[in-house]
């Protein structure tokens, strides 16, 4: 991280009053960090206002967060929309978003989604990913709908209400989502899975378990238990969200007898599905059902020979009974069949034997360094 001293931030104070707005916005930034100066809210606003003035969009932006929040100043939603305006109109996408923001929640301006919608879209042509989020959960909820953006479309520009969500099918987003995840791209798999059951809710059960999923990847244990149950109260008998659920209950949450139940009512919705069956040895195991846990494993790799899928369930299965040394070379088989290395290093199935020395030399062997 670059650090000024003193006599760096008054120079760079100094050339800034001579109208280069891009350097005292960095001196906006290390007075409002205090990066190698003291930190001072007051300076750093008084700096982002000269940018702003010099027509930056950047600083437009990061002077009507001062304002919103009230840091270095008393708190002005007036100033604050005014120059989330001036910076959007520039088309900042990060300043669309707030302001997009702004109108959904009647913050400093009377509540307009329509309004929302307009700078929510502006932004999530530009590829921000939390505003094409937003505009999905507000069809969700029903705060605009696909005839008011029709209706509110120039003939011109008018399009489709689906291309709103790129003309896809609630299944294309559903496996658009868990491309995504796989890769790693959990933000952007959020997205689509938002997207697939704004589109059809009948895929409500499955996006809510991958949601939950993905939000026990960020640890926000109780978040996804939350989505836990959404999934659960749209399907009572999808096998995977019970899993899922015990998991949290018991690795996060302490709460062993409810984490059996869940584990139970996993064996229950799976029994004699042979073929179908996702979770049935993987519960067994988490219960200590081991012979009966290995059994469904192996009828699973014998029908499915081929799936990656499956080796890496029997090395989470394998990991869950303590059998590290079967676990590991079941996954380093999995990982030679193309499973997703993002997926290993995330998943909290190989959690029990993620910090051994012999799991660490798999993922350095088979797992290029992350660009981070």
């Amino acid at each position: 991280m670059n650090t000024f001293s003193y006599e760096e931030a008054h120079r760079f104070l100094e050339i800034a009053q001579k109208g280069d707005e891009r350097i005292v916005t960095s001196l906006a930034i290390a007075y409002y960090e205090g990066y190698g100066v003291e930190q001072d809210y007051a300076k750093a606003l008084e700096c982002y206002q000269k940018a702003a003035e010099l027509g930056y969009d950047v600083a437009q932006c990061d002077l009507a967060y001062m304002y919103k929040t009230g840091k270095g100043t008393p708190k002005d939603m007036e100033k604050a929309f005014y120059w989330y305006m001036k910076s959007a109109e520039q088309g900042f996408s990060d300043a669309q978003l707030e302001l997009g923001v702004l109108y959904h929640n009647g913050t400093g301006v009377k509540q307009d989604y329509m309004k929302s919608y307009y700078w929510y879209k502006k932004a999530a042509d530009q590829g921000n990913v939390k505003a094409q989020e937003n505009i999905n959960l507000m069809l969700f909820f029903n705060e605009i709908t696909e005839e008011d953006i029709k209706a509110e479309e120039s003939p011109k520009k008018r399009k489709d209400a689906k291309t709103l969500l790129k003309g896809l099918e609630a299944s294309d987003f559903i496996q658009q989502g868990d491309e995504l995840f796989e890769s790693g791209s959990f933000e952007l798999a959020k997205v689509n899975y938002t997207g697939a059951y704004v589109r059809d809710s009948r895929f409500a059960f499955y996006c809510y378990y991958r949601l939950a999923w993905i939000e026990e990847i960020y640890d926000n244990h109780e978040e996804a238990l939350q989505l836990c149950e959404k999934g659960i109260a749209r399907k009572k008998d999808y096998a995977r969200l019970y899993l899922l659920k015990g998991d949290i209950l018991k690795k996060q949450l302490g709460k062993e007898a409810a984490a059996e139940k869940c584990y139970r009512k996993c064996l229950m919705l799976e029994e004699g599905k042979i073929e179908e069956s996702v979770c049935w040895h993987l519960a067994c195991a988490k219960l200590g059902l081991r012979d009966q846990a290995v059994e469904g494993m192996n009828r699973m790799l014998e029908a499915f020979p081929d799936d990656a899928r499956q080796y890496y369930d029997a090395a989470c299965m394998y990991c869950a009974l303590q059998e590290f040394d079967t676990a590991l070379r079941y996954l380093e088989t999995s990982i030679e069949m193309g499973f997703s290395m993002y997926q290993i290093r995330y998943d909290y199935g190989m959690d029990p034997m993620r910090d051994t020395e012999k799991f660490g030399e798999i993922i350095d062997k088979y797992d290029p360094p992350l660009p981070f």
